[in-house]
């Protein structure tokens, strides 16, 4: 069972559950008293585009590398703050959209002035408890059983004497609706009693009817965050910015929140609209009143039924289990941060996932509230892999802005042709270094990490279409560092310089005379570029190849070609690649799609089934193994596309050639029988 069950309550952010449908997302508590839903919405960012381009960064490089070279690395490091750090020094961040507060008492705590203080009491005694996150159908349910003195005498409830009542709520975050749905129910009617309200930074708030309340925030990107609530046998009305429901039977909520950021003119200006934020925030909370009118339109039932079947389709895109047949803990650690996967990228989607997916606290850490362009940090999108095959889509528009804001950084700050990114970025595809620590984003490679999305896409899906669209920013990233790199060892190979790491160099100094990592970072960008040039059969460019080939046989570094610089930070989707790609991953090489089958397979993972996984080449493949050995592997392609025929399989330290017939290999007419 895809199931995950707890006996308690969430203590934490870390411990609620997860709901999301990759442009909406929640966190769930489960508090039986006070109900808390952190509210995200992926376009809710801090503030619009800036110009941070530092025009004193030209003469600043000059400085800092001469006194590099005179070994005055701390003078060197105070200079790099003064020149290349962005005017205002921060980017945007990712933000959260707010909270949801649920506060629930009974018909004997009611008074005229409202709930009495003492309405904890029965629900913090709730007994029975169970909170649970279906994995394949996207819903938590809570629920729990409370005592209440008050007589029932409804006359067809199952026990007169009223004593105890079972709630159940039903969350999720539905993909057709496009809204967060909060189903409460009772086993005794009348018994539903609750104040809710929204709490965030918030410039306004207004009851829209005397069912629906609205907070509007005009503080960085502009949104609007909209409650409506629907009761059966009982009534809803709004007291100040507290939505009431009382005596009801079971009560259906609907949540949204849009942000102008989906308003196509507020994105085209990248918010620099002259306009008051207010107009925009008010322009969301209509929407967001067409998206729940449309929810409403149907019933409760058939908008989970909807939801469920849709959640589902993905969740079954590709599956795992275990030859005994048993649910492991690290099958269930699998498919949640699979679960995990779908809610951060699926759907009406147009913003990339960050690493900790859809969802933020106030309280996150900095960094993961930001791209940072480092696939320790943030690792390369996984979508395709499990049949998501829309994920590398929403990194369109970024790439696109990261090349036509890089090119003015480029112009402005180094002097240089072609386009650069620094090692971070957020929804605006900034590129001017964020923040004043050296040791995150003043790295000047960034494009190293885009050239891998916008190849890994290629290689998974062969669109040419895609390729094409973003070779322009390949070239010209390759194009600024022909200007920005610098000479050593007497001038025959060229080095990033000066360099950043994330250890010091000397005492509080983050500066060297040039990295090795960053040096490789552009072999990689310009390899990319070479690589992308190769695919898309582009004869015109053949002087551009010539000129990029001569250009990375003089980029030096010490460090080789797989050189790993440490573990991935801990997150879902670092997990989820390390438990799949030890069982398999797949390479291209010269058009030709390696596959390498059980190369390091995870504690855990010693025995099991893998099917219809996503290979680079446009195929799929289904693999068994048993205590780290093969029994049985298939690769297919789907009917219809294109396609590579050639495969090498490398296994055991070996290699063996093959072909698709018909697009279909059993990978066991390929390898030894003694293996």
């Amino acid at each position: 069972m895809n199931i995950i069950c707890h006996k308690k309550p969430a203590e934490n952010y870390e411990e609620s559950f997860p709901l999301g449908n990759g442009r909406l997302g929640a966190r769930v508590f489960g508090n039986p008293s006070h109900e808390v839903f952190q509210l995200n919405e992926e376009s809710v960012w801090s503030g619009q585009y800036i110009d941070r381009n530092n025009l004193s960064a030209t003469e600043g490089i000059g400085r800092t590398r001469e006194l590099i070279q005179q070994n005055r690395l701390f003078e060197a490091q105070e200079c790099v703050f003064d020149s290349l750090t962005g005017l205002p020094e921060n980017q945007s961040h990712y933000c959260s959209a707010g909270e949801l507060h649920i506060d629930f008492y009974d018909a004997e705590h009611l008074g005229a002035s409202g709930p009495s203080m003492k309405r904890s009491e029965v629900f913090d005694k709730a007994y029975s408890y169970k909170r649970e996150l279906d994995l394949e159908t996207g819903i938590c349910t809570s629920s729990f059983s409370v005592e209440s003195t008050m007589a029932n005498n409804a006359d067809f409830s199952n026990d007169n004497s009223g004593s105890s009542i079972a709630y159940t709520y039903e969350s999720f975050v539905s993909a057709h609706a496009d809204v967060l749905v909060i189903h409460i129910s009772a086993s005794i009617p009348k018994s539903i009693f609750f104040r809710l309200r929204i709490e965030g930074s918030s410039s306004k708030k207004e009851t829209l009817y005397d069912d629906t309340l609205v907070m509007l925030n005009d503080e960085g990107i502009p949104y609007a965050v909209m409650v409506t609530a629907i009761s059966s046998g009982g009534n809803v009305s709004v007291r100040g910015d507290n939505l009431i429901v009382e005596n009801s039977d079971d009560v259906t909520i609907y949540v949204d929140v849009e942000s102008a950021y989906r308003l196509g003119h507020y994105r085209r200006r990248m918010g620099n609209t002259g306009k008051r934020p207010l107009h925009y925030a008010a322009k969301c909370s209509d929407i967001a009143l067409k998206k729940i009118c449309f929810a409403m339109g149907t019933s409760y039932e058939n908008l989970k039924y909807m939801h469920s079947s849709d959640f589902s389709s993905h969740f079954r895109q590709c599956s795992i289990s275990n030859p005994y047949g048993e649910e492991t803990p690290e099958i269930t650690q699998w498919n949640y941060d699979r679960y995990c996967l779908i809610s951060s990228v699926t759907g009406k989607k147009s913003v990339p996932a960050l690493a900790n997916g859809i969802w933020c606290s106030s309280k996150c850490d900095s960094r993961s509230q930001k791209y940072v362009l480092d696939e320790k940090y943030l690792p390369l999108p996984m979508g395709e892999i499990y049949g998501l095959e829309k994920s590398y889509a929403s990194w369109h528009a970024l790439i696109k802005n990261c090349f036509r804001h890089g090119r003015l950084t480029a112009e402005r700050m180094y002097s240089c042709s072609g386009s650069v990114v620094h090692s971070s970025t957020d929804i605006w595809g900034d590129t001017v270094a964020d923040g004043k620590d050296l040791r995150f984003s003043y790295d000047p490679t960034g494009a190293a990490y885009l050239s891998k999305v916008i190849l890994d896409s290629y290689e998974y899906t062969l669109s040419k279409k895609y390729l094409r669209k973003h070779f322009r920013f390949l070239k010209h990233a390759s194009r600024f560092f022909e200007d920005y790199l610098i000479g050593a060892e007497d001038m025959k190979k060229l080095v990033v310089s000066p360099g950043y790491s994330q250890n010091e160099q000397s005492a509080g100094v983050y500066l060297s005379a040039f990295s090795d990592v960053q040096s490789r970072n552009v072999a990689v960008l310009i390899r990319n570029t070479i690589k992308a040039m190769r695919y898309l059969g582009m004869n015109e460019f053949k002087d551009l190849s010539v000129e990029l080939s001569a250009l990375l046989s003089k980029v030096i570094y010490n460090l080789p070609d797989d050189f790993d610089s440490g573990s991935a930070d801990e997150n879902f989707f670092s997990r989820l690649n390390a438990m799949t790609s030890g069982v398999v991953y797949s390479t291209v090489e010269k058009e030709t799609l390696v596959v390498h089958l059980l190369e390091k397979p995870c504690i855990g993972f010693e025995s099991g089934r893998l099917e219809n996984i996503r290979l680079r080449g446009n195929l799929l493949i289904d693999i068994d193994w048993k205590n780290g050995t093969l029994e049985k592997a298939v690769v297919r392609a789907k009917h219809g596309v294109e396609f590579l025929e050639k495969i090498r399989v490398a296994y055991k330290d070996r290699f063996y050639d093959a072909r698709l017939v018909d697009g279909v290999l059993d990978l066991r007419n390929v390898l030894p029988t003694t293996l």
